[in-house]
């Protein structure tokens, strides 16, 4: 008497999805190491906290089970995710971590690809499909009528395509950093606050602003003092606060900013001479060249 053939039962998640989010995880990671910033690290990092852990999971752990629908699918998937991540978040905060969004999402991909390669490894076991042997079954379309397989999978690849193209824009299109700028406030962080008179010897303060969009390299502010109508003959003196601003006096002081970063540079002076002034500063690269930026102030300084 024949033994009869051993028939593997549905599992609990298609084959064909967990390779969906296996793909999307490893997208997930390539956009943050090599594309940061981009248009598709927000919905690729939505996907990877709250659906792809727990999806994966749920497949490693209930393996043998009868196949779910859909709506189960998700929620269960969502409900792991979340506990997942509220398990991680504790543990970061009981070593003392915190809860940084790049170690949940660290959690989370080694969390994906743990539970995938466990279900594979366990769906190859005697008595069980091939997870390509799957694949292949799922993508033979047994449920849908052979006059429109065709209509499918025409719909399948113009899925396929659009997404190589929401993916290939993304990535193309990082996020740029914020422009160059450079403001001055006075001391109460306004600008309605910036001295505009001053006695011989009082000391002024203004708070410069540079946010750096340039150049990862040294960025220098150079402030520079000058009579109202009369050509400066500037002499450079070295960085020293309270700047002591004669008539024609250049100083620039080196800022290490981070690039797309922002500084705030407390900057104090006085006048030795009286008269009406411009006091000016400009941004440019420590390296040489033309300002990248210049802004100024009009102060009338008494005896």
């Amino acid at each position: 008497m024949s033994t009869p053939a051993t028939v593997a039962s549905p599992t609990i998640f298609r084959e064909s999805g967990l390779v969906v989010v296996f793909g999307l995880t490893v997208l997930y990671v390539a956009v943050v190491l090599l594309a940061p910033g981009s248009v598709l690290q927000i919905p690729l990092g939505v996907l990877e906290l709250l659906f792809a852990p727990g999806y994966a999971i749920a497949a490693m752990v209930f393996v043998r089970r009868p196949l779910l629908p859909p709506a189960a699918e998700f929620s269960v998937s969502v409900g792991l995710s979340v506990v997942f991540n509220v398990l991680i978040g504790l543990l970061l905060v009981l070593f003392g971590a915190g809860v940084e969004i790049n170690y949940l999402a660290l959690a989370d991909v080694a969390a994906t690809l743990a539970g995938l390669a466990v279900y594979a490894a366990r769906g190859t076991s005697p008595g069980t499909h091939s997870l390509s042997s799957a694949i292949r079954r799922e993508l033979a379309l047994p449920s849908v009528r052979p006059s429109l397989r065709p209509a499918v999978y025409a719909l399948l690849i113009a899925t396929l395509v659009a997404f190589s193209a929401v993916v290939y824009v993304g990535v193309s299109q990082t996020s740029s950093p914020p422009p160059t700028s450079l403001a001055l406030l006075g001391p109460t962080g306004t600008t309605s606050s910036v001295p505009t008179a001053l006695v011989v010897g009082q000391v002024g303060l203004v708070m410069v602003q540079v946010q750096d969009g340039y150049s990862p390299g040294a960025l220098g502010l150079t402030a520079a003092a000058a009579l109202v109508g009369v050509v400066p003959h500037n002499t450079s003196t070295p960085w020293s606060l309270p700047l002591t601003l004669y008539p024609g006096t250049t100083s620039t002081l080196a800022l290490t900013v981070t690039y797309g970063g922002e500084t705030t540079v407390n900057v104090t002076f006085e006048f030795p001479q009286p008269g009406n002034y411009t006091l000016t500063f400009s941004l440019g690269p420590m390296a040489g060249g033309p300002p990248l930026l210049g802004t100024g102030m009009g102060l009338t300084v008494q005896p």
